[in-house]
């Protein structure tokens, strides 16, 4: 995918690289965060035939639901498709199995009430998982670089084709873990999309990240 922003050289965001877009300007960094959740249309996002792609569609600007916690609230249905097919047939049938022993008692419970009540189980294994209020399991000792492991491996383990974009993540990770962050991100041959509000000179922090630094007045520097 390549993405630009106005007139300056645009972004190529591959598979197993990270890419950056950096700005120590505070009008330009709002109109990239903006644009990044469709806010406004100084970006733009294209295929590599140049073909438009819709930013909200395929850009998951997800730095909110990462530090709130809320990753598998908000890929939940990717998340409960993607654990119905990786289910050999045999533990579906053992689900179904246990289920209409829990359906029976309670409708054994049901007859208790002067009431012409009864329950069937519809064997919508997805419909069941909602109800089992699947989340992540964080602990305290989680680090923020083991939960953009995690958005990443949602991304993975779904086969969902959108970017995964955070923002100022120099904030919470240091040198040696966005070094780590790279080589996981090449090994799982993803993508990932970085802003940050930060100096040319603090840029060394990306490694060997790929990308793009606008200064303030407006000039392009390639990281």
């Amino acid at each position: 995918m390549i993405l630009s922003y106005k007139s300056h050289q645009p972004i190529e965001i591959k598979s197993g690289k990270i890419s950056v877009i950096g700005t120590n300007s505070p009008e330009i960094y709002t109109e990239l965060i903006n644009g990044l959740q469709d806010f406004n249309d100084e970006l733009t996002l294209t295929d590599d035939v140049y073909q438009s792609l819709e930013i909200k569609k395929f850009i998951d600007f997800d730095s909110v639901a990462l530090l709130t916690h809320k990753l598998l609230e908000k890929y939940s249905k990717d998340v409960i498709n993607a654990v119905v097919k990786s289910m050999t047939e045999e533990s579906q049938n053992r689900v179904n199995d246990e289920i209409r022993q829990l359906y029976s008692v309670l409708q054994e419970a049901l007859f208790m009430t002067d009431l012409p009540l009864e329950i069937q189980y519809d064997g919508e294994l997805k419909r069941l998982l909602s109800y089992c209020h699947m989340k992540l399991a964080f602990n305290n000792s989680m680090k923020p670089y083991d939960i953009i492991i995690n958005d990443l491996k949602i991304h993975l383990e779904c086969d969902l084709k959108s970017v995964v974009c955070l923002n100022n993540v120099a904030n919470y990770l240091s040198k040696a873990e966005f070094g780590d962050l790279l080589v996981e991100v090449q090994a799982m041959n993803l993508p990932l999309l970085l802003v940050e509000f930060t100096e040319l000179k603090q840029c060394d922090f990306y490694q060997n990240a790929e990308g793009l630094f606008i200064d303030q007045d407006f000039v392009d520097w390639k990281l």
